[in-house]
């Protein structure tokens, strides 16, 4: 769905964010809400029930999103951050901080985990092994 398909009753989208023609909102792109100044970059995707808008005090602005970036359901990106090319923002995350290129980020802040992509799957083989000595301790 592209922005001028959106329902405009269910959303709140300030005309003066720039958002590329190529992004798209999935999900009917309900609850949605971008700030005036926003940036969102080519081909990004952004999913229902979102906030990308203005943070007060010292971090008073509005952030910058990279192309090829998922925002995925109820998330929230607030203030003057730059989310990097590439990114992924998991499902119901808090975003105060700037994210580099290529690279998944999920949590609420101050405990948000930022995993490069070349990082993942090293975590992801940790974890399993974690579990696999967890179930062989609890099956003795």
């Amino acid at each position: 769905m592209k922005l001028k398909e959106l329902p405009k009753e269910y959303n709140n989208i300030n005309p003066k964010a720039k958002i590329h023609r190529t992004v798209s909102f999935y999900k009917n792109g309900i609850g949605i809400y971008i700030a005036g100044g926003v940036r969102i970059g080519k081909k990004s995707r952004i999913y229902h029930h979102v906030t990308i808008g203005k943070r007060h005090g010292s971090h008073f602005g509005v952030p910058k999103i990279g192309e090829n970036t998922t925002i995925n359901s109820f998330s929230c990106i607030l203030g003057d951050v730059t989310i990097g090319n590439n990114v992924v923002v998991g499902a119901y995350s808090f975003i105060l901080e700037d994210v580099p290129d290529n690279c998944l980020v999920v949590g609420r802040y101050p405990n948000t985990r930022i995993i490069p992509f070349e990082d993942l799957h090293k975590e992801i083989d940790e974890d399993k092994n974690n579990m696999i000595d967890y179930l062989n301790k609890s099956l003795k």
